[in-house]
């Protein structure tokens, strides 16, 4: 190869380098850009969270599934796009909590549950009871759900509604409070 062809040559290569590193590098800023809703960033943005919890036996005590999760230091809380929460009771109960927006607030852990939420009892495997209701705080420490808000509620042979709904999840009951009404199925 001629000296005079290396000169072309060395420079040419160098600007194809060139193009191709910016080429990666502006694609890997595009691919963090982070979907907000707010004005203020947030600090940390996860895709597909998976946290499993449990207690000082070893037993599951709740797991937590979200596409999206976005947290933001200056509320201290983070927000969830379409949750699924899993809360084990004592025994072989299962409640399964959906969500179209969820919030975890830092301090206490707790769960805020907003729009369109669906409360699933299962029992080894067999859906026993389901609730709808349009928002669920759960007490992450006291293991408990509550709300004040309209509830309705199906099983195989009943349905009904209700003003309000509490579970506790360690003596495995739940209470319909205020305004209750039951329909039975025969």
């Amino acid at each position: 190869m001629s000296v005079r062809r290396r000169y072309i040559f060395v420079p040419l290569l160098l600007i194809i380098i060139i193009t191709n590193v910016y080429q990666d590098e502006q694609s890997q800023i595009e691919r963090l850009q982070v979907p907000v809703d707010t004005n203020e960033l947030p600090d940390y943005y996860m895709e597909q969270l998976s946290i499993k919890l449990f207690d000082e036996n070893g037993a599951i005590k709740a797991a937590i599934e979200s596409p999206t999760l976005v947290h933001y230091a200056s509320q201290a809380q983070a927000e969830m796009e379409m949750p699924e929460i899993k809360l084990y009771g004592l025994t072989d109960q299962v409640w399964n909590l959906r969500a179209d927006k969820g919030r975890i607030l830092d301090e206490s852990q707790d769960i805020a549950l907003e729009k369109n939420v669906t409360i699933d009892l299962a029992k080894s495997d067999t859906n026993q009871l389901n609730f709808a209701t349009s928002n669920l705080y759960y007490e992450f420490l006291a293991h408990r759900a509550w709300n004040q808000s309209p509830v309705t509620f199906s099983r195989a042979t009943a349905y009904g509604s209700a003003n309000g709904l509490s579970i506790d999840l360690n003596t495995e009951t739940f209470e319909l409070q205020n305004q209750v009404e039951v329909r039975h199925q025969y």
